[in-house]
């Protein structure tokens, strides 16, 4: 079988093994690199699990038996004395506890070949920056897997002038991602935002063209989608999303005509109230005949449950197939809890202190020696 190895700076290597040959044989191989780290991961394409290269065993002992990719991350020393799940772990917590978000979304980010084709060239007219990214999406050369070459234009076409190096992509998904979080294929509130029903949307593969696009936001630039309501996470990830209520409506002409039957005291008055909401119920094949208050619950349930799960269904499909792109959506699925503070709003404020925590000193120079004691002394 051919094992072909994607390393994170977009290179390839190719070699034949067997099955039954030592897990450390494709480790030597993968690892005669320059950029090697001692300890690394190696992933399957479309698969959550990263297997460390200190595994022992046979290939076929860590799961490799076929032909396939497997995606080199290399790690620092604080990432390898960090804790790693283990998919032999019965005990889900764990595994959730253990998972590295991060080393996950690097292991995503290195499907991404670093040589941009032409197709990958995206003119961006600030202020519509979702209208061009759909344009360059459509395109059939497109290809999320390889780097985007984002350029900045003005109303007469002249570009900014910035190289991409880095900078205009996340530029670009940060605001792409703000024009997403505003779309009209979602309503409610700005923090948490639910799949809304659009005829015209669903007819263009509006629906799939946002799921990719935030999966490219997410890997491209490292902008999170932090707008999802509880339910839609719930919804597009595989969670129960639970019973819905009339909380959960967004509609609030419709809400309030719900409300009236569900707080009616006596009979007449239920009647009355779906009466007055008899073509909204209508179009979602709930209008009926109340033989009594006990009936009204039925009802109201079966409202709610369209509402909120059955008239969005086929969206929902065609907006999780969007998500398929560069494995967002196998990771997440296969760990939601890790990654709610990824798509789910977090109120908690930004703390200097939490800035400071994300930069460590390394020093190049070994401990006690003249170097380190001359050239790397503390900043005082």
């Amino acid at each position: 079988m051919v094992i072909q190895f994607k390393y994170p700076d977009g290179g390839l290597k190719r070699r034949r093994f067997l099955p039954s040959q030592l897990f450390q044989d494709l480790v030597a191989f993968a690892g005669n690199v320059d950029m090697a780290s001692e300890i690394f991961s190696l992933q399957k394409a479309m698969s959550p699990i990263s297997i460390l290269s200190t595994q022992r065993g046979s290939l076929a002992d860590n799961g490799i038996t076929a032909q396939c990719t497997l995606y080199i991350l290399w790690m620092s020393g604080d990432e390898v004395e960090s804790p790693s799940f283990s998919p032999s772990s019965p005990d889900q917590e764990d595994i959730e506890e253990a998972f590295d978000i991060a080393a996950a979304l690097q292991t995503l980010k290195a499907r991404v070949h670093h040589l941009a084709p032409t197709a990958n060239q995206i003119n961006v007219l600030r202020d519509e920056e979702f209208e061009c990214a759909l344009r360059a999406f459509n395109r059939p050369t497109f290809d999320a897997e390889s780097k985007l070459d984002i350029v900045f234009i003005d109303e007469d076409g002249r570009g900014e002038g910035a190289v991409d190096d880095g900078g205009p992509t996340r530029e670009f998904c940060r605001l792409l991602m703000g024009k997403l979080q505003g779309h009209q294929i979602f309503e409610g509130p700005p923090e948490e935002r639910t799949l809304a029903l659009d005829s015209i949307a669903l007819h263009t593969n509006t629906y799939k063209s946002v799921g990719q696009m935030l999966s490219v936001c997410l890997i491209h630039g490292g902008v999170s989608p932090n707008f999802f309501s509880k339910r839609l996470f719930s919804q597009v990830f595989g969670l129960p999303s639970g019973p819905a209520t009339i909380e959960d409506m967004v509609d609030h002409g419709l809400r309030a005509k719900l409300e009236k039957i569900n707080s009616a005291d006596t009979l007449d008055d239920a009647r009355e109230a779906v009466s007055e909401t008899a073509e909204e119920l209508a179009l979602m094949g709930a209008l009926r005949h109340l033989r009594s208050l006990e009936h009204r619950k039925e009802l109201m349930e079966a409202v709610l449950q369209f509402y909120c799960e059955g008239r969005i269904h086929a969206a929902l499909t065609q907006f999780k197939d969007g998500l398929t792109t560069l494995g967002v959506l196998q990771m997440v699925t296969s760990h939601p809890q890790a990654f709610e503070k990824v798509f789910l709003y977090d109120p908690t404020p930004l703390k200097a202190s939490d800035i400071v925590e994300l930069f460590h000193a390394r020093c190049r120079s070994l401990p006690a020696s003249n170097r380190r004691r001359k050239v790397d002394l503390p900043i005082q």
